[in-house]
């Protein structure tokens, strides 16, 4: 009896080895096909055309207006009226400072805010 667990055991561990093994064989051939595909398929990337495109252009921002200057966004026409440089001791009195790095400052920026909207009212 005991012979016979001794050759069931035996034959466990076998199997188990030879199952572990061939999952490490069958992993490395998948990894080195998949390693294949994708060095094969390099070159057969999307095309490159040097073409011009035509009426199709990236947005950007709109330079800055100089104090005074009203800007038009949507609706409303918005003016810089006056900044403080620096307004720490503004930020201090209204209980919201914070200490900044050595680099940074903070400001003051009042507007004016008018609806330059001929059909709607702004609100």
């Amino acid at each position: 009896m005991r012979n016979s667990s001794n050759r069931l055991i035996i034959g466990l561990l076998l199997i188990t080895g030879l199952v572990v093994l061939s999952l490490f064989l069958f992993q490395s051939a998948w990894l080195k096909i998949i390693m294949y595909m994708l060095k094969s398929s390099e070159s057969a990337a999307l095309p490159i055309s040097s073409t011009p495109i035509t009426g199709f252009s990236i947005p950007t921002a709109r330079p800055p207006a100089p104090a005074g200057v009203e800007l038009a966004v949507g609706d409303l026409g918005i003016t810089v009226t006056r900044v403080t440089r620096p307004a720490d001791f503004a930020v201090r009195n209204a209980h919201q400072y914070k200490v900044l790095d050595q680099d940074e400052e903070y400001l003051m920026v009042e507007i004016k805010v008018r609806c330059i909207s001929s059909t709607e009212t702004c609100v």
